[in-house]
């Protein structure tokens, strides 16, 4: 697979079909960042939401509630992690070799505020851009497209923003095309997730929308609250679950696009 990667410029198929081997190798990887990361942060979300809807009172619910949000912020973090942990387990695995999860998450706490930095200035470069005009912005956006992985996968700090202007020079056009046809690819997918999630969320949400009388009380006579909230556990996992390693299969490919440019331009020294 590296061979190919560096023979020539791929199509977004291949883009496709190689995230989605090295996602389903690594499955047991990502499926463990998903159940033991990502699943936490919206079950804790959903106690949140069954705290505030509960009519006990607030008093002794305020310590729980502040545990959760300490707890959810930590899972958060963790997340961020796992996602500057693919890319690295991603290459790995392209280059013929394994990665253990834990390795790759103590190996991204230190790329994490390098990373946040970079990124913020990434950004604020795009968004002047857009200001301004909006071609330049998409100029900059594009040009500065494979920042995040020079910063995770090239060690290059502050000079990922060169890296990655280096890896499209000449190739412009190619890194847009590319960009826009995935864009189109994944997010009707990923707005269906979604969508999934919120309306969970809203249904979840109608005991305390009455009390607050946004909706008439009488919407919830003929519903069962335990049975309600079951069924909002159930469509909270599944949604999360799908929305997880979706995530995950989404940065599979778009590491393999990285790879590809990289290593056209950049030849790895070894052939794994």
């Amino acid at each position: 697979m590296q061979e190919k990667l560096q023979s020539s410029l791929l199509n977004v198929g291949d883009y496709l079909k190689m995230g989605w081997s090295e996602f389903t190798k690594n499955i047991q990887t990502f499926l463990g960042f998903t159940l033991l990361i990502n699943i936490p942060i919206n079950a804790i979300t959903f106690v949140e939401l069954f705290l505030s809807s509960s009519e006990e009172s607030s008093t002794a619910n305020a310590g729980i509630t502040n545990l959760l949000s300490l707890l959810s912020l930590i899972f958060y973090i963790l997340s961020i992690l796992a996602a500057l942990a693919l890319p690295k387990i991603i290459e790995r695995s392209i280059r013929g070799s394994t990665l253990d999860a834990t390795i790759a998450l103590k190996n991204a706490v230190s790329k994490l505020f390098i990373t946040i930095v970079v990124s913020i200035f990434a950004s604020i470069f795009v968004g002047i851009g857009l200001i301004f005009l909006l071609i330049p912005g998409i100029w900059l956006g594009t040009l500065l497209s494979f920042t995040y992985y020079a910063v995770i996968l090239r060690n290059c700090g502050f000079n990922a923003l060169g890296y990655s202007q280096s890896l499209v020079k000449g190739r412009w056009w190619a890194v847009f095309g590319r960009n826009i046809l995935l864009l189109c690819l994944v997010l009707p997918v990923t707005l269906l997730a979604i969508a999934a999630s919120i309306i969970g969320g809203i249904t979840g949400s109608l005991p305390i929308l009455a009390s607050l009388g946004i909706i008439n009380l009488a919407v919830l006579e003929n519903i069962d609250i335990d049975n309600l909230n079951i069924i909002l556990a159930v469509v909270q996992l599944l949604s999360s679950l799908i929305l997880s390693l979706l995530s995950y299969y989404i940065g599979a490919v778009y590491t393999v696009m990285f790879l590809n440019f990289d290593y056209t331009r950049n030849p790895p020294l070894e052939i794994s």
